[in-house]
């Protein structure tokens, strides 16, 4: 919008006629405001703008007004104002959204060496608060990053030592059975070879077969804590050593109190053996 169609639009607002803004071709906006010499001045095109004497209690300090200036014919040093319109919230809410924005661009094209001062004053203890609060957000997102990965890490090493353990115990397995083997006797027994399977609850939580022959196993509890059903799995969950597992939370199921023979059966449909708490059903442990 051009200040043609500016002044139209103002004509229609508040029933001026064209002739009446032939002042205004000749105004200025000016932010007034206490000076170094607690007069209230501003600046326009770098020279020092006061009030004339007779709006002197109409422009007050720290309001902008459109006003039009004449300079000083004594010294020409200088511009003395008359108020024509303040700019104040109201009027910038009357304003279109294409005027507003040109009267901002406006304003912040010719003042900004004035305006960004008191920006800085008003709102940079925000500003930096913010940056503060971004600083301390990220860094936060870091940590925890951090701290994922520092979990993950305790993860796989302590994954490497149930690995290296199983292997130890593997490697301890293939040894009795080549020597057991060079003996003639028959080899080590699997889950399927002999369905008639015995598991010992030897502790609170630790179980043992001489039929646990994987490394690993996934373990499911029924919904009712009756059944567990133990299935050799490469990547199961718990690690399985010299025939011994811990399930944690089994004391809390059902509570330790000496070892015993638990009554258990070889599960052709599952692929493991079925361990009888109370009943049958599963879910993953």
């Amino acid at each position: 919008m051009d200040f043609n169609d500016f002044i139209a639009e103002l004509n229609e607002k508040f029933g001026m006629a064209d002739d009446e803004w032939n002042v205004i071709r000749k105004s200025a906006i000016v932010a007034f405001d206490y000076d170094d010499r607690g007069n209230v001045s501003g600046r326009h095109k770098g020279m020092v703008v006061y009030r004339n004497k007779k709006y002197e209690n109409e422009i007050l300090p720290g309001e902008t007004w459109i006003c039009t200036l004449e300079q000083n014919p004594q010294t020409g040093m200088n511009y003395f104002a008359k108020p024509l319109k303040r700019i104040d919230a109201s009027f910038m809410f009357e304003l279109k959204r294409d005027q507003l924005s040109e009267v901002a661009d406006c304003i912040w094209n010719k003042y900004r060496e004035s305006i960004e001062p008191v920006m800085e004053e008003r709102h940079g203890e925000k500003v930096k608060a913010e940056i503060i609060n971004a600083v301390g957000e990220t860094r936060s997102e870091y940590e925890s990053r951090i701290n994922e990965a520092s979990a993950k890490v305790q993860e796989l090493e302590l994954k490497d030592i149930e690995n290296r353990n199983i292997i130890s115990s593997l490697q301890g397995k293939l040894s009795g059975a080549e020597q057991a083997g060079a003996r003639g006797a028959p080899p080590l027994s699997a889950f399927g070879a002999h369905p008639d399977v015995s598991v010992r609850r030897v502790g609170p939580d630790t179980v043992a077969s001489e039929s646990f022959v994987s490394p690993r196993y996934s373990v499911y509890l029924s919904p009712d804590y009756r059944t567990l059903v133990l299935v050799p799995n490469t990547n199961g969950d718990v690690v399985c050593i010299d025939g011994m597992m811990t399930l944690e939370g089994l004391n809390a199921v059902s509570p330790f109190q000496d070892q015993y023979d638990m009554v258990c059966e070889y599960s052709s449909h599952y692929g493991g053996v079925m361990v009888h708490l109370k009943d049958h059903r599963y879910h993953k442990m």
